[in-house]
């Protein structure tokens, strides 16, 4: 202990009575005390997050933008072909209505007493079928006709069938579209 004796300056070696051993502990805490109390003063300072200071948006913040917008363009694109769809929907189904109201204006123009109304027909033709529609594609116009309808006589009546020749294009997918009206002709 005689060597050791310059520790005992230090409160932590007062003890006239510490064996080298003792000390030797004591010694090896106090060392474990400087060097973490040392590696805290010369650690590197963490990396602080200057963001606040800078302008502009992060690489991970373009890409989740990026990302979003993708996204929603994709949403755009169906949204696109839908409406495409929907529209050709519409204008085929606004041609077979204008055959189907043609055809019935050009009954309401023939003369009751023409022979087509007195014999009862079905799936007949309507003159000048099939009609070719630009833009819109082919349409057959056929008729069912049914003199003396019901109880009155000289009272007709017509259903006429306008049917595309093959399927158009829909929201849902290709169908054949269909239209069907029934008119009255008086002839009496």
């Amino acid at each position: 202990m005689q060597n050791l004796h310059f520790l005992t300056k230090f409160p932590l070696f007062r003890k006239k009575t510490d064996t080298i051993s003792a000390v030797c502990r004591r010694c090896s805490l106090v060392c474990v005390l400087l060097i973490t109390q040392v590696n805290l003063l010369f650690r590197r300072a963490p990396m602080q997050n200057h963001m606040s200071d800078e302008s502009g948006f992060s690489l991970v913040e373009l890409l989740v933008a990026v990302f979003i917008l993708a996204i929603g363009l994709l949403g755009m694109a169906e949204l696109q072909v839908t409406a495409i769809k929907a529209n050709a929907q519409s204008s085929s189904i606004s041609v077979a209505n204008a055959l189907a109201q043609k055809a019935v204006e050009d009954i309401a123009a023939m003369s009751a007493d023409e022979a087509i109304f007195s014999t009862a027909v079905t799936d007949a033709t309507w003159a000048g079928s099939p009609f070719t529609v630009d833009g819109a594609g082919v349409y057959n116009v056929t008729y069912d006709l049914e003199p003396n309808f019901g109880t009155v006589t000289g009272l007709s009546r017509i259903t006429l069938h306008v049917r595309s020749a093959g399927l158009v294009s829909n929201v849902l997918g290709n169908s054949m579209r269909a239209v069907d009206v029934i008119t009255f002709k008086r002839s009496f």
